[in-house]
């Protein structure tokens, strides 16, 4: 309702920088295909789940990679992350 009454009237559009989209968790892997087609279509956030079992799969010991692939990706398409 509240997309449709803004999209609807011309004075009331809303601005560019704040459409964004949602990553789901089982997309993750193709996260930069994926980033490469929101650019395309004027995303600019994306919100996702940080899945805490991913970034520290023993208790005390971090990993990082797969995350920081998602963020450079995110920063290469002009993305901003909201996690």
């Amino acid at each position: 309702m509240f997309c449709t009454t803004l999209a609807s009237q011309e004075s009331r559009r809303l601005p560019k920088e704040l459409f964004g989209m949602h990553l789901t968790p089982h997309l993750e892997k193709q996260h930069d295909q994926l980033f490469a087609e929101m650019e395309k279509l004027g995303v600019t956030w994306v919100r996702m789940k940080a899945r805490w079992f991913r970034l520290e799969p023993q208790e005390g010991k971090f990993s990082w990679e797969a995350f920081d692939a998602i963020v450079d990706s995110a920063q290469r398409h002009s993305l901003r992350l909201l996690v």
